[in-house]
């Protein structure tokens, strides 16, 4: 049904936006196990998948807002249709997608209002926790709740529930893969760009790269011991494309801050992937996730001292 739904000129899936079809695509990994080992619903959740993410670029529309708009109507605490035009879609908009931190600000929400996205979240990860995680779909699932454009509470969360098994955040395939083609073509989807000079993206948030690099710091984590993987290598490119960026004081000091107590060659890889940021003028997402599995892979190597003051001042210098 849901590739008949992007495959078919239907006036129910022309309604539809991408988001909020990707909503009820994720509602079938939450089908009984039997489903969800078979191979045909593998590959048939997969592709849909890709042509909804595909459809919702070519549309420059947001896969997060309309997935979260979906996710809220769905709920069980709300039943009513929300218009795009009512008050009530803007409120929802502005809980999850406002400027400020919501970390920050959660004393000022309904916690009705939080519940009706946490619900499907915390249904996703779990079911990921108990079985979901030897399932490839479940991988894909789970890594949508991480794109650029969800709300940092919906990333975070995902994060924190699933911290012991962000390694297994790498389908077979791309594990296989020693090129790293497959790799490389999924993180460009998760970066919000690269260089913000160059190409005017938007940094991180800094709620999420303080997870980051707790995540990454965390004793006995499998991935880091491997330094690989689709968590490791889109931890390490966040941080690196908001250490390069980093011009102000504060944002220096907020990234010396995240960057101590780092395992040397963590914090080496993230250096690199800053130095190589700048110097190739990295314009695209895509050329940030080339960059940081070079320069993992590869142990590209700082020709001078690597202490965090050295390169920050080294990145201020590069013209």
């Amino acid at each position: 049904f849901f590739l008949y739904l992007g495959e078919t000129d239907t006036l129910y899936g022309n309604l539809t936006s991408a988001g909020s079809k990707i909503y009820f695509l994720l509602n079938t990994c939450l089908y009984p196990e039997a489903i969800i080992r078979d191979e045909a619903f593998e590959s048939l959740f997969i592709k849909a998948l890709m042509m909804y993410r595909k459809e919702a670029n070519r549309a420059k529309s947001s896969n997060a807002k309309s997935f979260i708009m979906t996710c809220y109507q769905h709920s069980s605490h709300f039943s009513s249709h929300i218009d795009e035009e009512s008050a009530e879609y803007d409120k929802v908009m502005d809980l999850f997608f406002r400027d400020k931190d919501l970390t920050i600000n959660e004393s000022e929400l309904s916690s009705r209002d939080l519940k009706a996205i946490d619900d499907f979240v915390e249904d996703i990860c779990c079911a990921f926790i108990d079985y979901g995680a030897q399932y490839t779909v479940f991988v894909h699932a789970v890594r949508f709740l991480l794109i650029p454009e969800m709300p940092t509470r919906v990333r975070t969360k995902v994060l924190h529930r699933l911290k012991d098994l962000l390694h297994l955040l790498t389908t077979e395939r791309e594990g296989a893969d020693s090129s790293g083609a497959d790799l490389r073509e999924e993180l460009g989807n998760f970066y919000l760009g690269g260089y913000s000079p160059i190409d005017n993206s938007p940094r991180d948030d800094a709620s999420f790269l303080d997870v980051l690099a707790t995540l990454l710091k965390r004793g006995g984590f499998k991935m880091v011991a491997r330094q690989e993987g689709f968590f490791y290598y889109f931890a390490i490119g966040c941080l690196a494309r908001n250490l390069a960026s980093a011009r102000c004081e504060c944002g220096v000091s907020a990234m010396k801050r995240r960057m101590n107590g780092l395992e040397k060659n963590i914090w080496h890889n993230v250096a690199v992937g800053a130095f190589e940021c700048v110097n190739q003028k990295c314009g695209t997402a895509r050329q940030m996730a080339d960059i940081i599995i070079r320069a993992s892979r590869e142990k590209l190597l700082l020709e001078e001292t690597c202490d965090f003051d050295s390169v920050v001042n080294k990145l201020r210098n590069i013209k």
